[in-house]
């Protein structure tokens, strides 16, 4: 077992000062998409979720890194009509990464042979599309977590940043002991980020019962339980590592001054938002109703909009394209004012 681990330049430049980062830059946005199965089977497609979401998990703990969270990146991929396994590519992932924000693109692959596993990624900056370092981590099955922070420690590396003891920790710590509740949960998350909440809350339960002090896991279905949308909706949902009042002030500053929707009523205490937005003689306009809560270590957000399209006040249609179209500008808002952002969409 080895790293090995290739730099081509360094695209950070950080002084850490015994565990408190003393920034010459801002903090760097990273995304990680899913990692391609280059065995093209099936039955470890989960393996592709699951490396990618706990990868973003680990570095998510290193405080000059902000990690876009998966949700997001997986409803950007959807706008440019995109499956994970596009992102293999260096220009693809540079239009992901404009529209999300990040200023780096982890792209990964996995490959397995009996019980050996062997994980790589590159980095791609996305501003000049160039790949400009990468990592290669390998292992046995039983030791898919040992292999994760390895990667993680490699990635790190190339990107010049250091971390304290007490982060190094935290980066360490294993989701979980038991490999068919970590599959499970990949499953999970897989069928989160496709949309399908039934099957991504039945694979979340099953994880928990597998493993029941599977945190991440744990939190991960109460997100799913929550965010469920309706059949009727057009719906974004995403979880942040921010606190609940940072988001919910965050998101009605974005709705009062963004020029995106109108502010029709607002309750914090039940983290409820409601605007509307195209209201004329002629149509109805939108009605974005925007719920955000505190779920274990997260906060989540959930934008439901409907269109309402009408003639002298009769109701035609629900235009789910234009809801999508005012649920992206009010993001791009929210997220600019979260300081989540650092290249324009």
């Amino acid at each position: 077992m080895r790293v090995a681990v290739g730099i081509i330049c360094c695209i950070l430049m950080l002084a850490v000062c015994n565990g408190t980062v003393c920034a010459v830059d801002a903090k760097r946005v990273v995304a990680v998409a899913s990692f391609a199965n280059l065995n093209k089977d099936p039955a470890q497609d989960w393996l592709s979720t699951g490396i990618g979401e706990t990868l973003t998990v680990k570095l998510g703990q290193v405080p000059s890194l902000t990690l876009v969270e998966r949700l997001r990146l997986s409803d950007a991929m959807k706008e440019l009509s995109l499956q994970d396994t596009a992102l293999v590519d260096a220009s693809t992932a540079t239009k992901i990464g404009k529209i999300v924000g990040a200023q780096t693109m982890v792209l990964g692959a996995i490959q397995r042979s009996g019980d050996e596993l062997r994980i790589t990624a590159r980095f791609v900056d996305v501003e000049s599309g160039a790949i400009s370092n990468s990592a290669q981590a390998d292992g046995t099955m039983k030791e898919v977590f040992s292999i994760q922070d390895r990667l993680a420690d490699a990635l790190l590396a190339s990107l010049g940043v250091q971390v304290s003891t007490e982060v190094n920790q935290k980066i360490k710590a294993k989701p979980t002991e038991d490999i068919a509740a970590y599959e499970a949960y990949s499953k999970g998350v897989s069928s989160m980020q496709s949309g399908n909440y039934e099957e991504a809350a039945d694979e979340l339960k099953q994880a928990t019962d597998k493993d029941p002090n599977f945190k991440l896991a744990q939190d991960t279905f109460r997100f799913v339980k929550w965010v469920r949308p309706n059949a009727r909706s057009s719906v974004f949902a995403a979880r942040l590592s921010e606190p609940y009042d940072k988001v919910y002030q965050t998101m009605l500053s974005a709705v009062k001054t963004g020029g995106v929707c109108k502010l029709h009523k607002e309750d914090k205490s039940i983290g409820k938002i409601e605007a509307k937005t195209g209201m004329n003689w002629r149509s109805g306009g939108q009605d974005i109703e925007i719920n955000v809560e505190s779920i274990g270590g997260v906060t989540g957000i959930n934008i439901v909009s409907q269109t309402r399209r009408s003639y002298f006040g009769i109701r035609q249609k629900i235009d789910w394209g234009e809801s999508r179209k005012s649920i992206r500008r009010l993001l791009r808002v929210f997220y600019e004012e979260m300081d989540l952002t650092h290249v324009s969409p």
